[in-house]
């Protein structure tokens, strides 16, 4: 179904221009409650059934779980469609894939044929109720689409600040490090310079040995 007169042509421009927006930020808000929702249940799962404290990596754990919940949603469609239409497996997945991608080729329509069939005299009221459940099943599995894109991004960054975070970890221990061993050296040190001369200095005591020992530490 395409525009075919200017005014339409038009009309669908200046409908896209608004709506598209629109649409996108209620299907990028509907998949952050999605995502709330799933990270609830990974911390409901890890702390009731393996008994953890502290849940870790909850949002790579997220985005785990929305994959597998999309994944779901494309395994169901293309069932349905290989029990209504008559599709093969690939062709429902690929259909399925094509329309909640939002890429659209129109090569394959789920339940056309029902319209077909509508057109040829068959019944009006069962058509409609597949179409609401059609549109139903769509905006849900648009809804987890955008999950999975907001729990990717979410996993990203937490994946980054766990990265920095280690660096900082790494170069603060690697400094400790040779402030300690510098320390070592230069206790040491006096203490071979004791022994060599034999003698005892207020400087180099033992009282004073552990204090730039512990300073150092």
């Amino acid at each position: 179904m395409t525009p075919d007169t200017w005014v339409g042509q038009l009309l669908t421009v200046f409908y896209g221009l608004a709506g598209l927006p629109i649409s996108m930020l209620a299907l990028k808000t509907l998949g952050e409650v999605i995502v709330s929702g799933v990270q609830s249940f990974v911390r409901l799962i890890e702390k009731r059934l393996f008994k953890a404290r502290d849940v870790r990596k909850i949002r790579q754990k997220t985005f785990l779980t929305t994959c597998v919940l999309m994944i779901l949603f494309l395994l169901l469609g293309s069932v349905i469609n290989l029990v209504a239409e008559g599709w093969s497996f690939v062709e429902g997945l690929y259909a399925w894939f094509v329309v909640l991608s939002t890429i659209g080729f129109g090569d394959y329509i789920p339940f056309q044929s029902l319209d077909q069939k509508s057109k040829r005299g068959g019944d009006q009221e069962l058509l409609w109720v597949f179409i609401v459940l059609l549109a139903f099943y769509i905006l849900v599995g648009l809804c987890v689409v955008s999950a999975v894109l907001t729990s990717l991004v979410q996993a990203a960054e937490e994946y980054k600040s766990r990265t920095k975070a280690g660096d900082r970890l790494a170069q603060f221990l690697k400094r400790q490090t040779a402030r300690v061993a510098r320390s070592y050296a230069y206790v040491v040190s006096h203490e071979m310079a004791i022994e060599e001369n034999g003698k005892r200095s207020a400087f180099t005591s033992p009282l004073r040995v552990r204090r730039v020992r512990s300073y150092s530490v």
